[in-house]
């Protein structure tokens, strides 16, 4: 089984904010899944979150776009009215 997971970072380019596209494969170690990559091995559970599915992963990171472009959103209003 594979395991996915969409990070995203806080650089705003052209095309939006920099979003990192992982896939990993599970391993079930004493009852608990991670995410193998090379030999190293990331709790799937913890954050930044892994994912079953590639849509599920996709979702937690449109989620965090749309907060960041609401947050910035009302940035620009506030500039617009002499704040920052």
């Amino acid at each position: 089984m594979k395991l996915h997971q969409w990070s995203v970072f806080e650089q705003i380019r052209a095309e939006g904010v920099f979003v990192h596209v992982s896939t990993a494969d599970a391993v079930d170690l004493n009852g608990k899944l991670y995410a193998e990559i090379g030999h190293n091995l990331y709790a799937a559970a913890g954050p930044p979150g892994w994912h079953e599915s590639e849509a599920a992963a996709r979702e937690e990171c449109a989620a965090k776009v749309a907060a960041m472009a609401a947050s910035l959103t009302a940035q620009a209003e506030r500039i617009r009215e002499g704040g920052r």
